[in-house]
């Protein structure tokens, strides 16, 4: 018998035997099974048995039925003599069954069948396999390609300036491209994969619902296919991971452009940008004058800088330093500025504190001077608060007694700048008493029935060294050092000292010492002290009264709403003082050239690990594809079916399974997709030749591939190629 692989048809078994009978039509010598024959297929040869005869006539009459309509199904009973008959004319005419066979089947020509059974090897097999396997290997290296080129395109634009571009596009759009390139691709390659495997996972001998062919065939259109079916996938090595790698491949393209991180380059020059200040190191801020000693020193020369810091501060406002700062900065530093910084330092006292009475000038006690000590006095003490005073240990040192000091003659013809020990007393600690309400704050009312709080208090001075940074139009000072300032009374009263050491001098203590002078002055007697002034100074002081009300209105700190106690007070009047005295009268001699920070571009500024990982990600769903699709070649002998509807087509239902769709050939696809899910079958080869039923169908030989209920497949014939 001539046996040759037939790809989905199985060669018949060696005991299988078909006889059949030629009878020529007189007009016709072909000796062809299909030209205008009367022919008669039999089945195996078995006793009782009843077999099926097909009968072909021909004529030459125009209205002849086509060939697959004249196939009529017809069952006789047979003796065992005639079936002898027929084996032995079959025999005696030495007829190949096995090839009528698949003549009649499948009608295809004899020179087709002759090429088929060499299709196996030679160029043509070549051929078939590069047509398989050229898109998805070119897929393959498409993907690396493109995987390489972002990459590279990432390194590139790393550091650059986000207006560089390549083949005239910006690096956004560069990377958009390849990422929608590089999405086609690894989609493509999941298409080709999951295709394929359908044609595996349906040859399960157990069967599978035949609605896989679309539960897959949506898997590979994306989304929108997967949203369709996604209540139908159920655990499944190869649907799972390609629904996961869909969903993540919507996400590569926003990742990739976020990825694109800009950063602004600074650039810092010291052009175009300063600030004035006034030197308090080398510069003599003081009355001193080196002509008449120390005898001069009343506080600051500019004594109205003290005034107009405290009542500024008592309004909410601040000393503005006189600087060049470009507008387009981020920044501007300015280092480094010396500074003081002043504080205020208070004990509770008792009505038995010492004051400076300026009035009989003398030092009394705060019990004396508001009459709490006078014995059957008919008036209630009612002290005005708050008030201040200079503290008792400043008799003899106070601005009155500055303002009235004599220089003696002996020393006030040729020789004033030389040493006077009378001055030494002159010079000493800066300190003051607050009386205050009986709650201790700067409240401005005190009961009757209540004793005033008293505290004493002193000043202190340290030297700051700060920069002073503007951004964003706002200040702020860094502080880079500080140091206390020790006052060495017996060298700031010694004239010859300043004397000979005024040009060149340290003016640093001395103008500390002067701003605390001024400081106490104004806050005693806000418009100064003279002589005239003494006898009607009453120690309240309409200045700092009024200058505390302004401020628990105005210029208490918000993180201090509600505070209003003397440290709060201090702490902002005092600092502006600070600020005054560097800032507000700077010296044209003075100033220092500041650093400048501007922008000048953006640039992209990338993190290596993150592009690195975004690009090298792809490479697993490409191996995965790839690895998915050399299995289910290996498994479907190499033939490639893909989303082939011809495919399915060609194959087709064995009639038992159409049997179960009967009446739904208009249905919609959601109802033949519902009965699918319950209808298992196998793809396979018929095991043996299927006869139609009622009526339907066609013949189905055996060996034919396609799909049928698991008890009549068998698994696919391994046939492999050689090349």
């Amino acid at each position: 018998m001539s046996q040759y692989n037939r790809r989905g048809f199985g060669k018949l078994e060696e005991d299988e035997q078909f006889h059949t009978t030629i009878i020529q039509h007189p007009n016709n010598h072909s000796t062809s099974p299909l030209a205008r024959t009367i022919t008669t297929i039999s089945r195996p040869v078995l006793a009782a048995d009843h077999a099926f005869t097909t009968t072909t006539t021909s004529n030459n009459n125009s209205h002849a039925l086509p060939y697959w309509q004249q196939l009529q199904f017809s069952t006789e009973t047979v003796s065992d003599s005639k079936k002898m008959e027929r084996e032995e004319s079959d025999s005696s005419l030495g007829f190949d069954a096995s090839n009528y066979y698949d003549q009649v089947a499948l009608n295809p020509s004899l020179s087709r069948i002759n090429d088929a059974s060499h299709k196996g090897g030679g160029s043509g097999g070549v051929r078939e396999l590069l047509s398989i396997v050229t898109l998805p290997i070119l897929n393959v290296i498409a993907t690396c390609i493109f995987i390489g080129i972002i990459i590279y395109v990432y390194q590139h634009a790393n550091g650059q300036s986000t207006d560089m571009t390549l083949g005239g596009m910006r690096v956004p759009t560069i990377v958009s491209l390849m990422m929608t390139i590089l999405k086609m691709c690894v989609t493509g390659g999941i298409a080709y994969a999951v295709s394929e495997y359908k044609w595996v996972r349906l040859q399960d001998e157990n069967g599978q619902p035949l609605a896989l062919l679309d539960i897959y065939d949506a898997c590979t259109r994306g989304v929108g296919g997967i949203v369709r079916i996604i209540r139908s996938i159920r655990l499944d090595m190869v649907l799972i991971p390609t629904v996961l790698f869909q969903m993540a491949l919507i996400a590569m393209g926003p990742v990739s452009q976020q990825i694109l991180t800009t950063a602004n380059l600074a650039e810092c020059d010291q052009v175009k940008t300063g600030i004035w200040y006034s030197n308090i190191t080398s510069l003599d801020m003081t009355t001193l004058s080196s002509s008449t000693g120390v005898s001069s020193m009343k506080g600051l020369k500019q004594d109205y800088l003290v005034r107009y810091a405290l009542q500024q501060a008592a309004l909410g406002f601040y000393v503005q330093p006189y600087y060049d700062c470009p507008l387009n900065s981020i920044n501007c530093t300015y280092s480094p500025i010396q500074g003081f910084h002043t504080t205020v330092t208070c004990n509770p006292g008792t009505l038995n504190t010492q004051i400076v009475d300026l009035h009989k000038n003398n030092v009394t006690t705060l019990s004396h001077y508001y009459g709490y000590d006078k014995k059957n006095s008919i008036f209630t003490p009612s002290p005005s608060v708050p008030s201040i005073f200079y503290s008792g240990t400043m008799f003899g040192r106070t601005f009155s007694d500055f303002n009235n000091y004599t220089v003696p003659y002996a020393t006030s013809t040729s020789n004033n700048a030389t040493y006077d020990a009378q001055m030494r007393k002159m010079f000493g600690d800066q300190k003051f008493v607050l009386v205050l309400a009986d709650d201790g704050s700067l409240d401005g009312y005190l009961p009757t029935n209540k004793t005033p709080q008293v505290l004493e208090c002193g000043l202190t001075s340290e030297l700051n060294t700060t920069s002073l940074v503007i951004e964003s139009n706002t200040k702020h000072n860094q502080l880079i050092s500080q140091a206390p300032i020790v006052f060495d009374y017996d060298l700031l009263s010694n004239s010859t000292y300043w004397s000979r050491n005024y040009v060149d001098g340290n003016y640093t203590m001395m103008n500390a010492y002067a701003m605390q002078f001024s400081i106490i002055k104004n806050l005693v007697a806000a418009d100064g002290m003279s002589k005239s002034d003494t006898t009607s100074y009453d120690g309240t002081s309409g200045g700092f009264q009024d200058i505390v009300e302004n401020w628990k209105m105005f210029g208490a700190s918000p993180t201090l709403f509600n505070n209003t106690t003397p440290e709060a007070f201090f702490y902002d009047t005092i600092h502006n003082v600070d600020l005054s005295v560097v800032f507000d009268l700077p010296n044209q001699m003075f100033g220092i050239k500041g650093e400048h920070c501007y922008y000048t571009g953006n640039f992209y500024q990338l993190n290596p690990a993150a592009f690195y990982s975004l690009a090298l990600s792809l490479l697993i769903p490409l191996c995965w594809w790839a690895f998915i699709w050399i299995i289910s070649l290996y498994k479907t002998n190499g033939v490639s079916r893909g989303n082939s509807q011809v495919a399915l087509m060609v194959t087709g239902l064995t009639p038992a399974i159409r049997e179960k769709f009967i009446g739904l050939s208009h249905a919609t696809q959601s109802e033949l997709f519902k009965q699918a899910k319950n209808v298992k079958v196998m793809f396979g080869e018929t095991r043996n030749m299927t006869a139609p039923s009622e009526g339907r169908g066609f013949l189905q030989p055996a060996g034919h591939i396609g799909f049928g209920a698991p008890s009549e497949m068998n698994p696919i014939r391994t046939r492999r190629r050689s090349i």
